[in-house]
């Protein structure tokens, strides 16, 4: 009776300690975030990413970015709207602090005043104009709980921008989120 004891209570160690595991492995692989540093730039701003792999490691996301008020950026531009798709490699998988690395591509809606002063007169008017992004987003998530995450971003890159002035100029995206997995 002894030995049977035994086996049961062996058996039921094993089983909790690979259920224990197998727990470990399982995460929510759904996140949707709010870019709460946008709101100064005067824009609503929101991120989903799906998590992909046994471990975690990788994601593919998708940001995007509408403006609520006029804000001009550092190019002199009214940024209407901003979309992007990108990819996040987690070197060390899920876990409660986590660091992410990836590259971003976006397309930028943006407006241009643009002021003529050769034709002895002002002339006024707006140009529209489309710019794409290339960005190496670097960052990390803290996860305080099963369904909250709280991250940091730096996108560091490249804008060209479609204008009379048209080129490659850097570009730097900081930002702050707060969000949910699910």
């Amino acid at each position: 009776m002894k030995k049977i004891g035994i086996i049961l209570l062996l058996t039921v160690i094993v089983h909790t300690t690979m259920m224990a595991q197998e727990e470990e492995k399982s995460f929510l692989r759904n996140n949707l975030s709010f870019m709460m540093s946008d709101v100064v730039m005067k824009r609503i701003s929101f991120e989903y990413e799906h998590v992909f792999g046994d471990n975690g490691n990788m994601a593919i996301n998708i940001p995007a970015s509408v403006a609520i008020g006029d804000q001009i950026d550092v190019y002199d531009d009214d940024v209407d709207w901003w979309v992007g798709m990108g990819m996040k490699f987690y070197p060390t998988g899920q876990g409660v602090i986590r660091y992410f690395v990836g590259p971003e591509v976006r397309i930028i809606s943006a407006e241009k005043e643009i002021y003529d002063y050769n034709t002895g007169y002002t002339q006024e008017h707006t140009e529209n104009l489309i710019h794409s992004a290339f960005l190496l987003n670097n960052g990390m998530i803290y996860e305080p709980s099963k369904n909250f995450i709280f991250s940091v971003n730096l996108g560091l890159g490249i804008v060209t921008r479609d204008s009379k002035d048209s080129g490659i100029y850097p570009m730097a995206t900081p930002s702050v989120r707060l969000g949910i997995r699910f």
